[in-house]
């Protein structure tokens, strides 16, 4: 919706923040590192490589460093340079008149408010409660001030002090509040209201208020700041005087520009200068630089520069001067062209970069006057800018540093581009890039194949002027070029000098880039500065000289030269990243989940939705869940964990053993050779071995224990050996023969009861805690036991060492391993090996702190003395999370992932902060002696909690855990500790192409790292079904799989080993599991046909209009051609999504498809049998005439099976069939608006149309003998919008008059009407929710609203033939859907349904009716959480959840809504704070967490 880039966070570091819906996205520009970069310790990284042009065209990603979630939609954003930082602030603006100011916090990883300002005064309002324009925040280039239109006729001026300013903090008017609106005292210096005190420590002045309508300024448009004024100065896009379709041809030219400059000490704001006659459809002002300034006004026929002096035009299309020119003098463009796009992006100088809907670019330029300071002509040039085939056209657009644009697309996937430009060594034959990419041809300039230095040299010479298009062919124009550039051309001979010339004309054009970024492609076009002779003062340009042709016009130059002999094609935009897009998401179906074409499973849904539009429509498949691909499930009853593990290499395989040459490929390839599986009730252990995981023969050597219970396993001394500890012994294995075998020497009968594995150490818990280290020696391939032990350990885990060490090195191998610890009195700490020397203590850990910070660093700990129970840490690992480009000086970021013995996961990402501090000299000395000890680099490095809302619980505690009954009387779990455990936590390490960290569990889930920001997903087998264990498993069967062992409790028969794959496709990448189809239309509706599995769409594609059906009167000559929606009904294969058959409507006749739904029609020739169909209406928009009336179409057609169907992988397919259409009969008599199935019958709705009485209508049409038979009818009002039916009740909504629920009396067959809203609302969906033998009626309006109706006339509140608002909620998205779909079944609750949505931001969400109790206790919780937590900016999550009217309300707030999103954040808290919360409720946390687990459950789309 809304980005910017800046240096937030730091101020050597590229920012850029997105915002989605109502979320902030905060990511960071990683670049690829040159090969001339230096290392960490400053010394060369090699020299360059011979032809490497130097301008470092590697590749860049943007890595996401934070989400953050807001109680409001920011309506604009920017990122703003205060005066005496050294970072950027992001300014946020909310509806109506918000501001809040954002910094990071690099200590704490986050972003913290540090001023908010409010400008809501009802005074401004001036009675209105609704405006149509959105807030809209401007900033002055030289950071003096901010602009902020508000309420549509205000702008607040906020000023910033900066040094050398005239304005200071004790001025006389600077101090006194706005006298024209009310004073009111702030509680701080950082909350601030009209009047109040300035934030000083900010240096942000008091801010004051001008009326735009006492100035002459109304309805403003757009505006902006002016460059190279002294004040700040503001041109507004405004119309005083607006005009409409049908007066175009007598008012077209209503727009108007004024400047106004902000005298800011004395609050005034004189008008300086201000035009009149522009296009009433302009939609942006954009700002020139000095020396020429001025404006340029972007209308969707042409492009207009204004100043105080000069003007100028360039139309795009014969509709600029269809009603006239407006007293300007238009140029042509090339291209013929329609700018209905976003606010253009500045490049360079005077160039700006366009967006068209059509997937095009385009980059405008300035043409100068011979003083350099006058703009004569604007060019504009079709630029190639290469996206993914998913990749929309721009939304929005910002720069990302100095080299790279985001596009952002609301339509397709965002982009992010890198603009490069082609220095003059790059010849137009094909220099090559760092990624192979030929330069040859670029922006339209053709290769002219010729020797590189002759070609620059005869490109040099300004032989033929060529003329413009859009120029007049005058010998005044050939004079006055004459003039600029002198008669005397520059003379072949003079070669060097005239690469030196262009040298400098490319510095200026540039701005004088660095000689690094511009360094020569080949060494014979290089000439050094000392060397060149001074060039001649006839064709010497300077730098406004060098700026008159910043445009590019390659189809004006046929030789690669404009004809002032400036080389054009100065850009070439590679694609770098893109970010997936699921919005907007105009309609969406439940449907069974498919993991292959031919497997389903029934009791797991999935959502479909159709997004996206034009060329960029897709549908994408979400779950909340990753639900994996099962290939292989064998019953093993009493399995409790598995282990895979390599086997030798041949040369280390034992020359007895048998094998192949397939099976030492496969050893060589990483395939795992063994397959070790623990089982329990004194069963031993299961070794299997071989691509098909066969057991041992009896005559084979085996020396693996499979006697007793096996507690871990893995590999060391690089895959060469195998250890397998036990609870009494440590096996080192050579194959499946033994090596080696090392005894508990711990005495006092105690076992191992955890043991964790890295090479080559081996780390060991035993029952009374002590953690015991083993480390290997790689010359003997033995094991030994390290002299010392840790104590009152009850999990650890091994990982590498994130932070470089002086020389930089990303070799794993070359890496120090680490050991983690998390000690029973909750603790986190690390050690280094395999001295065991703790270098790093966190407290608290176990109690889920917020931040993870080393002791010695002065962090204030948690006091868990008032807990009753403390639990402690089951299982943690750490795992880098992988980022291309990351830097060789960068330390790895780290993700920690535990699971607390109260079944809670805890998630953490690493960051690094070095306080900045004025040291003494002793100070430095001391400092400089601790840098040698390792304890100093660790003080640095810090955890982030990442909240999530995932609950490895069940509706009790300890259903989430594979517990004996022994447990359940243990609610601390002490005796867990005591008992043999394996690891929960499995890193992926790549398989199905995703990282992260599967976490096995009754209720399993999965970390994937993503794009740097670890996300959490539910893992889902089969219904009901846990994971007790799982290991990566690799082979020719399963290549990047994973084995898990699934149990399904105590109830049912348990331990089912599976093997399984991550399904293709799968995008980690987005806040549920996505896969995607590209559909390359608009996807306009989609519903699921249940007996086939496939998917039935309606689309369409733009197509020129045809001759005969274009208006009369249409203008002809260089215009757009007229485009229309041509609509077609697609079937889509199950799970693939491919197209199977279409059906194309009447194109020629405009028909366009208004409505689709799946209904089940009676059978009038089998009794109490329904038939599948799919239903479509359509329209004609005819217009209103009497012979050429609105009209429309009711389609039923019938989806078939084709057994064998050729092109389609030779199985069984399914066509479309027309059974019947409406126009085989008689056209309706208005377009057909909405449909679904109503007891057997088709309920349908009509109209509007000039001639039917009352607006809209209902009908009820029956199914006989092959066609539809009108049964009844019922007069509506305007436009039904929404149709939905349970059971024989029906609710529909109208487009100004609300909902109405009816009855169907199929006796006497009547539609009788019950009730309805009496209050007028634009109904946009409308839904049953059913709560056992209750219901009510859920309504979305124009507003972004939800109310849920009731009809209860015995009801005190119930009026005749009304219905009653029970609850009301701002949802803050557009909800064009909802699908009611039944919750899982409570005999004390009955029959219930949640409503399903989608929003038009992309959003998805769901509605559930909740019990009475759950209700009150979540309350009471809801309420506390508004004032227990801080809120990014500053914004209350209860003003923003209250309904938002369009008109004043005419009845109190009905509220009765829960926030969902606020109510998960209770699992964002730390647990000391969860208690303090609970004990305020007077409950337990338990059974808090049971309300959110079940609430959480019912939404959940698994």
């Amino acid at each position: 919706k809304l980005q910017g880039g800046g240096r937030f966070r730091s101020e050597d570091e590229d920012n850029l923040a997105v915002v989605k819906g109502t979320q902030l996205e905060l990511y960071v520009l990683k670049e690829e590192e040159k090969k001339h970069s230096k290392t960490c310790n400053g010394k060369q990284n090699g020299q360059k490589a011979a032809g490497d042009s130097g301008h470092g065209h590697g590749g860049a990603t943007l890595q996401c460093v934070g989400r953050y979630d807001l109680n409001g939609n920011v309506e604009s954003m920017a990122f703003v340079r205060l005066p005496g930082r050294n970072r950027d602030h992001l300014f946020l603006v909310f509806r109506d008149a918000k501001l809040s100011i954002l910094e990071y916090d690099n200590s704490i990883d986050d972003i913290v408010n540090v001023s908010l300002h409010l400008f809501e005064d009802d005074e401004i309002r001036k009675g209105r409660v609704s405006f149509g324009r959105a807030p809209l925040l401007r900033v002055d280039p030289l950071q003096r001030c901010a602009a902020l239109l508000v309420y549509e006729s205000k702008m607040v001026v906020i000023p910033f002090k900066h040094k050398g300013s005239d304005l200071e903090e004790d001025d006389e008017i600077l101090t006194q509040p706005n006298k024209k609106f009310k004073s009111e005292s702030a509680s701080s210096n950082t909350v601030t209201r009209l009047g109040a005190p300035s934030d000083n420590k900010l240096g942000i002045l008091p801010t004051y208020v001008v009326d735009l309508d006492e100035a002459g300024i109304k309805h403003v448009v757009d505006f902006t700041f002016l460059d190279g004024y002294y004040e700040p100065t503001i041109s507004f896009l405004h119309e005083n005087s607006r005009t409409w379709a049908g007066r175009l041809a007598v008012s077209n030219f209503t727009g108007m520009i004024t400047t106004v400059s902000l005298n800011i000490s004395q609050r005034r704001q004189p008008i300086i200068w201000s035009a009149s006659k522009l296009p009433h459809n302009s939609r942006h002002i954009v700002a020139l630089p000095a020396p020429a300034g001025g404006v340029v006004v972007v209308s969707s026929n042409a492009l207009i520069y204004r100043n105080h002096e000069q003007k100028c035009a360039l139309k795009l299309n014969e509709y600029a001067i269809a009603a006239g020119d407006g007293g300007n003098r238009f140029d042509t463009a090339g291209d013929i062209i329609c700018f209905d796009t976003v606010h253009p992006v500045r490049l360079e100088g005077y160039q700006m970069l366009f967006s068209l809907v059509t997937g095009e670019s385009y980059i405008m330029g300035v043409q100068l006057d011979t003083d350099g300071n006058t703009i004569k002509a604007l060019t504009l040039d079709l630029v190639d800018v290469k996206l993914s085939p998913s990749g929309g056209f721009a939304s929005i657009m910002c720069r990302v540093g100095d080299s790279y644009l985001f596009l952002g697309s609301r339509l397709g996937d965002s982009s992010l581009v890198k603009m490069i430009k082609r220095s003059k060594e790059v010849d137009d034959e094909g220099d090559v890039s760092e990624h192979g990419q030929s330069n040859g041809v670029e922006n339209g300039s053709s290769s002219q194949g010729a020797d590189p230095v002759k070609q620059e040299v005869n490109d040099s010479l300004p032989s033929a002027p060529v003329k413009s298009e859009a120029e007049p062919s005058s010998k005044e124009e050939d004079s006055s070029e004459d003039e600029l550039y002198g008669n005397d051309a520059p003379k072949p001979a003079g070669g060097p000098e005239m690469k030196e010339e262009n040298s400098d004309s490319d510095d200026d054009l540039y701005g004088g880039a660095p000689t690094t970024d511009a360094a020569p492609t080949r060494e014979a076009t290089t000439v050094k500065a000392e060397q060149a002779p001074a060039m001649n003062a006839e064709v010497e340009m300077d730098d406004e000289d060098a700026a008159m042709y910043l445009g590019l016009n390659p189809r004006n130059a046929a030789n690669g030269l404009s004809k002032e002999g400036m080389p054009d094609g100065f850009y070439r935009f590679e694609l770098c990243d893109t970010l997936t897009n699921i919005g907007p998401i105009g309609d969406f179906s439940l449907c069974s989940h498919r993991s292959s074409m031919d497997e389903v499973k029934k009791d797991s849904v999935e959502l479909v939705t159709a997004s996206g539009g034009l060329q960029y429509g897709k549908l994408g498949v979400l779950q909340r869940s990753l639900n994996p691909v099962v290939m292989t499930a064998v019953p093993l009853p009493d399995a409790q964990a598995v282990w895979t593990v390599f086997g030798p290499t041949a040369k280390a395989a034992d020359e007895d053993m048998e094998e192949d040459g397939n099976e030492e490929e496969e050893q060589s390839a990483g395939m795992h050779a063994y397959m070790v599986i623990s089982q329990g009730n004194d069963k031993g252990t299961i070794v299997l071995k071989g691509r098909e995981l066969e057991e041992f023969d009896e005559d084979e050597q085996v020396d693996f224990e499979v006697d007793a219970k096996t507690v871990c396993v893995g590999n060391i001394f690089g895959n060469q050996r195998i250890v397998q500890v036990t609870p009494w012994n440590v096996y080192v294995l050579n194959g499946p023969r033994k090596e080696q075998e090392l005894p508990v020497v711990a005495g006092n009968g105690l076992q191992i009861v955890a043991a964790y594995i890295r090479d080559p150490y081996i780390a060991l818990i035993l029952q009374d805690g002590r953690l015991n280290l083993l480390v290997g020696d790689a010359s003997s391939m033995q094991v030994n036991y390290v002299s010392h032990e840790i104590h009152n350990i009850t999990a650890a885990c091994f990982f590498l060492d994130p932070i470089p060490d002086g020389e930089a090195n990303d070799d794993p191998q070359q890496r120090d391993v680490m050991l983690a610890a998390a000690p029973r009195n909750g603790h986190f700490q690390l050690y280094t090996l395999p001295s065991l020397e703790l270098v790093y203590d966190a407290a608290d850990f176990v109690l889920a702190p917020p931040l993870l910070v080393e002791e010695r660093s002065g962090a204030v700990a948690l006091d868990p003395a008032d807990l009753p129970e403390v639990p402690f840490i089951l299982d943690m690992c750490i795992e880098p999370i992988p980022f291309p480009h990351k830097k060789e000086c960068d330390a790895d970021i780290l993700c920690l992932v535990a699971i607390t013995s109260s079944a809670d996961i805890l998630l953490y990402k690493s960051f690094e902060f070095c306080e900045t501090q004025q040291m003494t000299a002793l100070e430095a000395e001391k400092q400089e002696e601790d840098a040698k000890k390792a304890v100093r680099k660790w003080s640095k490095l810090r955890f982030k909690k990442v909240n999530h809302e995932i609950m490895l619980r069940g509706e009790e505690v300890f259903d989430d855990f594979f517990v004996d009954e022994l447990e359940l009387e243990d609610p601390t779990r002490e005796a867990t500790l005591k008992t043999l455990r394996t690891s929960r936590l499995m890193p992926l390490g790549g398989a199905g192409g995703l990282e992260g960290v599967l976490i096995a569990a009754r209720q399993p889930a999965v970390v994937l790292f993503g794009r740097g920001l670890p996300r959490i997903h539910p893992w889902k087998l089969d219904r009901g079904e846990g994971v007790r264990s799982a290991a990566r498993f690799n082979n020719l069967q399963c290549k990047d799989g994973i084995v898990c062992i699934a149990d399904k409790g105590r109830d049912r028969a348990k331990g089912v080993l599976k093997i399984c794959n991550i399904p293709e496709g799968i995008s980690g990448d987005t806040p549920w599991p996505l896969r995607t189809k590209h559909v390359g239309m608009t996807v306009h509706h989609v519903a699921f046909h249940a007996a086939t599995g496939c998917h039935v769409l309606v689309v369409s594609s733009q197509q020129e209009i045809e001759d005969e059906r274009k208006p009369e009167g249409t203008l002809e000559g260089a215009i757009p051609p007229l485009t229309e929606e041509k609509y077609e009904v697609q079937l889509r294969a199950p799970y693939s999504m491919e197209l199977l058959d279409s059906y194309e409507f009447d194109f020629a006749n405009g028909e366009k498809a208004l409505c689709l739904q799946v209904v089940h029609l009676k059978n009038t020739r089998v009794k109490d049998s329904l038939l599948p169909f799919v239903a479509v209406g359509t329209g004609f928009q005819n217009g209103e005439s009497e012979t050429s009336r609105a009209t429309g179409r009711i389609y039923v057609f019938e989806v078939t099976t084709v057994v064998g169907e050729e092109g389609y992988e030779g199985r069984t397919s399914f066509k479309i069939k027309k059974i019947f259409t409406s126009a085989d009969i008689q056209d309706i008599k208005a377009p057909v608006s909405a449909l679904c199935q109503l007891e057997g019958y088709l309920l349908v709705a009509q109209g509007p149309n000039p001639g039917m009485i009352g607006g809209s209508k209902l009908y009820v049409y029956e199914w006989v003998d092959e066609k539809l038979v009108g049964r009844a009818f019922f007069d509506a009002h305007l436009y039904i919008t929404t149709l939905k039916t349970v059971k024989f009740f029906i609710v529909f909504g109208d487009i100004r008059h609300s909902v109405h629920l009816l009855r169907w009396r199929e006796d006497i067959r009547m539609l009788q009407l019950l009730a309805k809203d009496a209050l007028p609302l634009s109904v946009y969906a409308a839904e049953f929710v059913v709560m056992g033998s209750n219901f009510g009626l859920l309504a979305s309006d124009e507003q972004k609203n939800v109310q849920v109706f009731v009809f209860n006339p015995n009801s005190p509140e119930y009026r005749r033939q009304q219905l009653i608002c029970r609850a009301d909620l701002h949802v803050g998205s557009h909800i064009n859907k909802f699908i009611r779909w039944p919750l899982p079944f409570r005999p004390t609750l009955g029959v219930r349904t949640a409503a399903h949505y989608t929003t038009l931001d992309g959003g998805i969400g769901a509605i559930i009716p909740i019990p009475e109790q759950s209700y009150r206790r979540l309350l009471a919780l809801q309420n506390l959480l508004v004032t227990a937590m801080p809120h990014y900016a500053g914004l209350n999550p209860r003003s923003w959840r209250l309904y938002k009217p369009a008109m004043c309300m005419k009845r109190r707030y009905a509220k009765n809504f829960l926030d969902g999103n606020l109510l998960g954040r209770y699992l964002h808290l730390d647990l000391a704070l969860q208690m303090q919360l609970s004990s305020a409720l007077n409950q337990t946390r338990e059974a808090i967490l049971g309300d959110l687990y079940e609430l959480l459950m019912s939404t959940m789309i698994t």
